[in-house]
């Protein structure tokens, strides 16, 4: 298995991960090919503040790891979504200043087999 990072926070650009979000799906199909391994986005993160936006990246993160061919995209991994900026000073958790889960982690309950991506919440 290939893990990956993807991260359009560090991007220019930023947060704006449709910028970069079919890259992410060619170097993943890329790479499958060639290597013929499985891949995976092991780290993953968006803005804390901006919970809807995170929320559709992770959305559509996890449709490209699905379509990555022969079923060889196996998932994705949010990195550090409890570090919320209050106390750790870390800008790409998924938690909210009052200590819960933003809406970003919604994302990981959507049924990719039945809903369009986007702003659909789960």
């Amino acid at each position: 298995m290939i893990g990956l990072s993807y991260y359009p926070w560090w991007l220019e650009g930023k947060p704006d991960y449709t910028l970069s979000i079919d890259d992410l799906a060619a170097n993943m199909n890329n790479i499958s090919k060639r290597y013929g391994k499985e891949v995976m986005v092991v780290e993953v993160g968006g803005e804390d503040n901006q919970a809807q936006n995170t929320y559709d990246m992770l959305v559509a993160v996890q449709q490209k790891v699905k379509e990555v061919p022969n079923g060889k995209g196996l998932g994705v991994i949010y990195w550090e979504p409890q570090g919320a900026r209050s106390w750790s000073r870390y800008p790409l958790s998924a938690w909210g200043d009052d200590g819960r889960p933003t809406k970003a982690l919604d994302a990981f309950l959507v049924d990719l087999t039945t809903s369009s991506f986007g702003t659909d919440s789960g």
